[in-house]
């Protein structure tokens, strides 16, 4: 039996991608909420304390957990992780997306409450508007109350009562709109700073970000607290189900596997940056086209001169896929007899002999896909390896 902590956007996928199975699972929140859409999930709800969580699992013979709780929710994931380790069960946590920290002059970061609260004490705000949560007003107290703070907050029966135990001014009070254009709202309240958390696309931090530099207006956020490293980490559907069949080999009837595609962008990636830092690597992480990240085993590394070829074993699942099991190999090296990045034909791959695939008669038969994969992972390994790549600069690949 497996059980999911959700509550968010991520814990409905869980829950979508659990229902695939056609097998009941339990999903619990700390308050009750709306039914979704699900087929066998059993809904849970109420705190769950460290023994709290050993006594279900024992009662429910729980065998993996699901933590798709919100990335703020430190006591729950502790709870978690605390408990996990006493039962030793594998514990798949479900990310959100966050956008590059990098991408966005106008943030200022900060490790915790404590000092973003010693920071504002030093530097008050004419009109500073929080978009953190119910919860920051306790937390912040002593500084609205000597300076003009407004709060958004959900309109929900417990969030009044936080507002009111704490005696805030509902006059500076703002309540969250589903389809609340945050442009809009920044630019009618005018606030000379806003406060978010680091809570990734699924709670519109994007957005927030994205609004405010437009306005430049600078935001104070709260990094997403760091997680225990026993979780087993996946941003997505696909490499979520891919772990739960790892963890319960019998929870699904059938398997899923990675394309020859995705196969030979993992072994490109992986050889590419072996190529610039010398490093091998055991395990590489690259995108899906649908944007999801997600991790394959590289078997084995060679490495010459101007080469590095880099080996990867196709998993198919349970797909009637004769490359099951093969292995999948992607060369890489640089080269002065032209520039940008240029496909060659490996073993096994074929050239285009008539149109009709988007590519030009006579070059190998390497799909527009995967080749946009590679592409793609070829940049993000020279912009994370700069120094390296540098000097390279103009040679091909």
């Amino acid at each position: 039996m497996l059980l999911i902590f959700g509550g968010t956007t991520e814990g409905k996928l869980a829950a979508k991608t659990c229902d695939a199975s056609g097998k009941e699972f339990y999903y619990s929140t700390k308050t009750s909420v709306d039914n979704f859409e699900t087929v066998n999930a059993k809904f849970v709800d109420g705190a769950m304390q460290i023994d709290d969580i050993i006594n279900f699992c024992k009662a429910k013979n729980i065998s993996l957990i699901i933590d798709a709780a919100h990335p703020f929710a430190i006591d729950l994931h502790d709870n978690i992780a605390k408990s996990a380790q006493t039962l030793n069960l594998p514990v798949i946590r479900l990310e959100r997306k966050y956008p590059n920290k990098k991408r966005y002059k106008n943030v200022k970061y900060f490790n915790d409450f404590d000092e973003l609260l010693s920071f504002l004490n030093q530097n008050p705000q004419k009109k500073l508007l929080s978009l953190a949560g119910v919860n920051t007003i306790s937390k912040l107290k002593e500084y609205w109350k000597n300076n003009h703070t407004i709060f958004r907050i959900m309109n929900r029966k417990a969030s009044l009562q936080e507002v009111h135990r704490h005696k805030f001014p509902l006059s500076q009070i703002i309540f969250y709109k589903k389809n609340n254009d945050d442009l809009e709202l920044f630019k009618e309240i005018q606030p000379s700073a806003i406060i978010s958390k680091e809570s990734g696309e699924s709670g519109g931090y994007d957005n927030k970000l994205s609004a405010a530099e437009k306005l430049k207006i600078p935001v104070f956020v709260l990094k997403r607290p760091t997680l225990s490293p026993t979780f087993i980490k996946v941003e997505g559907e696909h490499g979520l189900r891919k772990q739960i069949e790892n963890c319960l080999p019998d929870f699904f009837e059938l398997k899923t596997g990675f394309t020859t595609g995705s196969c030979a962008t993992a072994a490109a990636k992986s050889a590419f940056s072996t190529l610039l830092t010398g490093e091998i690597n055991q395990a590489i992480r690259f995108q899906l086209p649908n944007g999801e990240s997600v991790r394959m085993y590289i078997k084995n590394t060679e490495i010459t001169d101007n080469e590095v070829c880099c080996t990867v074993v196709k998993d198919a699942g349970d797909d009637p896929d004769v490359t099951h099991l093969t292995e999948i190999k992607a060369s890489v090296s640089l080269s002065d007899k032209h520039s940008g990045i240029k496909f060659m034909r490996g073993k096994g791959v074929g050239i285009v002999t008539l149109p009709g695939l988007e590519l030009n008669i006579g070059e190998a038969a390497i799909n527009l896909t995967p080749r946009k994969m590679m592409l793609n992972e070829i940049r993000k390994i020279k912009k994370h390896f700069p120094d390296k790549w540098r000097p390279l600069r103009k040679k091909g690949i």
